[in-house]
């Protein structure tokens, strides 16, 4: 009887090539011979070799681990004698080892700055563009952390409004400035094609018309406008009202001083002919003009009152302007005068 198991015959044992050779060489009165000719290397890649022998025929497996290597030898004596007896091709084992060490992941280049360039801080650059589009910052979070301790590879996700990108990089620190290198391109690409084309179109065109990435630009562009300004921490304080002038064109600072003069008669008026008696319509509808008035500049208006005699306005400028005003007059009095304070600043602002 042949001491070889036929290919069919194999393909019914539940067993790996190791086990399937030692029974295979067993039979046969000898044993295989495993040796181990390639150690790890020392690295956090590791690889390992066995080299096995059989009457003469020699194989060799590699693994990320021992017992992968081994399997892999003994699978590859297996096809060895299958060629050389002239048997049928051996079927794959239902058995195989499992790979219990992952692949290795390819390493990222570490960044490097283009020495013949300027140099440029994209997170500052994209902080002070958020600031400028009245946008609010970016928001970092680090989404994969991999490797062994001593090669790290970070991915950090930069966000800002609909839009996200990735850096990915051996430091956090470089991940990070990979991240907004790419948002900074990114908005400064969008914000270049709004200026180029009209934005009234994009949020005419219904979103199924839209690409992904022509979607993307129109929520981008809609909440440009919706989320809360943040403090540009990069200006001087004294240069904050020239930063809040140069966001208006002087067109639309123009015509806004000249109806602020108007509500500031009106206001003026209504102090002077009312007297002690409070003329509820006429002070809602000073107070809703000027409302309506900032609503195309994107400034809102908040007001609050302190013990009934301490009554606080504000605007959510960039920085915020805040007016106050005390006194033992009726309420409504104590209303209509912080709004001709907080008139009076934000026209000395945008004049």
């Amino acid at each position: 009887m042949d001491c070889y198991e036929t290919p069919a015959k194999i393909s019914r044992m539940i067993k790996t090539p190791v086990s399937i050779l030692q029974e295979m060489m067993v039979k046969k009165g000898s044993v295989p011979n495993y040796e181990l000719i390639h150690d790890g290397g020392g690295s956090h890649e590791n690889t390992f070799t066995y080299r096995v022998t059989c009457e003469g025929l020699l194989a060799t497996g590699t693994g990320r681990c021992k017992k992968d290597a081994k399997h892999a030898a003994a699978s590859n004596m297996l096809e060895a004698i299958v060629k050389h007896n002239g048997l049928l091709p051996l079927p794959a084992s239902p058995a195989k080892s499992p790979v219990r060490a992952p692949p290795p992941q390819p390493k990222p280049e570490p960044y490097l700055q283009d020495l013949n360039g300027p140099f440029v801080n994209a997170i500052g650059a994209l902080q002070d563009l958020c600031a400028d589009n009245d946008l609010q910052g970016p928001v970092y979070n680090t989404t994969s952390d991999v490797g062994p301790p001593h090669a790290r590879v970070f991915t950090i996700e930069c966000a800002v409004a609909s839009f996200k990108e990735e850096g990915v990089s051996t430091t956090k620190k470089q991940a990070k400035h990979l991240a907004a290198k790419k948002m900074l391109q990114r908005i400064s690409d969008v914000l270049d094609d709004a200026s180029k084309s009209s934005i009234s179109f994009l949020k005419m065109v219904k979103p199924s018309e839209l690409e992904a990435n022509e979607r993307a630009k129109k929520i981008f562009l809609e909440q440009k406008a919706l989320l809360p300004k943040k403090v540009n921490l990069g200006v001087k304080l004294a240069d904050y009202p020239n930063r809040l002038r140069s966001i208006y064109a002087e067109d639309v600072r123009k015509n806004t001083c000249e109806k602020l003069n108007e509500l500031a008669s009106s206001f003026s008026d209504l102090l002077r002919d009312c007297g002690d008696v409070e003329d509820t319509p006429r002070c809602a509808a000073l107070k809703e003009s000027f409302e309506e008035l900032l609503k195309p500049l994107n400034i809102d208006v908040c007001e609050g009152v302190i013990n009934n005699r301490f009554q606080v306005v504000s605007l959510d400028t960039t920085p915020e302007i805040v007016e106050s005003y005390w006194g033992d007059e009726p309420m409504w009095k104590v209303q209509m005068n912080v709004y001709l304070r907080i008139i009076k600043h934000l026209k000395m602002l945008l004049s």
